[in-house]
């Protein structure tokens, strides 16, 4: 069945992988042997990885993540087999139970996650996790489009609002710049003094000539 999944509808993809396990006839090829050949995460992994979005626990989520990667798994593929088994439980939530090809104990598995998740948050993980593989680039980090679609399905938590910058006690306002003085109006006179000149006349100026000189 594990190789049946792995080979994703390809007989030649199927062949592929059966002989990688077969390389030595005399040995017993159990699932456990299978899954570290093939470099798939063990189905255990991601129950738990869907117990920690239904608990909304982003810690233990991560944590399987990786410790899934750690010790070999394929980040890829344990991100199909993750979309695969939200898929599942979209079925048996949704009523389509006949529609999954799963043993009676996961069958069982399936429904009780189903029931304990919320149809919404259910189908965002499932998008979450369906866009992760479809934009797959690898990288140097193989794991970072698996953890950022753990996060975005998982409910979100209010972040505190940064504290504001304080306040000066003065606050300088567009009153406190000088203002212009329109070339039209006379010059400011000091304080106190009357803003009245009176016009000089020029007979007044003959008169006095002689006391300027």
């Amino acid at each position: 069945e594990l190789i049946a999944r792995e080979g994703t509808g390809s007989v030649r993809d199927s062949i592929s992988l059966l002989d990688q396990l077969l390389a030595d006839p005399d040995a017993h090829v159990s699932l456990e042997e299978a899954e570290a050949i093939l470099g798939t995460a063990s189905g255990e992994n991601v129950v738990e990885l869907v117990e920690a979005l239904i608990a909304n626990d982003a810690a233990r989520g991560l944590d399987l993540i990786n410790a899934a990667v750690d010790s070999g798994a394929d980040p890829r593929q344990f991100g199909r087999q993750t979309v695969e088994h939200l898929r599942h439980m979209m079925l048996a939530k949704m009523g389509g139970s006949e529609l999954l090809d799963l043993s009676a104990e996961r069958r069982e598995r399936v429904r009780g996650q189903a029931e304990a998740i919320g149809r919404k948050t259910l189908l965002n993980a499932l998008r979450a996790f369906n866009s992760a593989l479809q934009a797959w680039q690898g990288g140097w980090q193989p794991q970072l489009p698996l953890e950022l679609a753990f996060l975005e399905s998982i409910r979100p938590v209010a972040e505190d609002e940064p504290d504001a910058a304080p306040r000066p006690d003065y606050v300088r306002t567009q009153d406190d710049l000088p203002k212009p003085i329109p070339p039209s109006s006379p010059a400011p006179e000091a304080a106190g003094a009357s803003s009245y000149v009176p016009p000089v006349r020029l007979a007044d100026v003959r008169a006095r000539w002689t006391q300027i000189q």
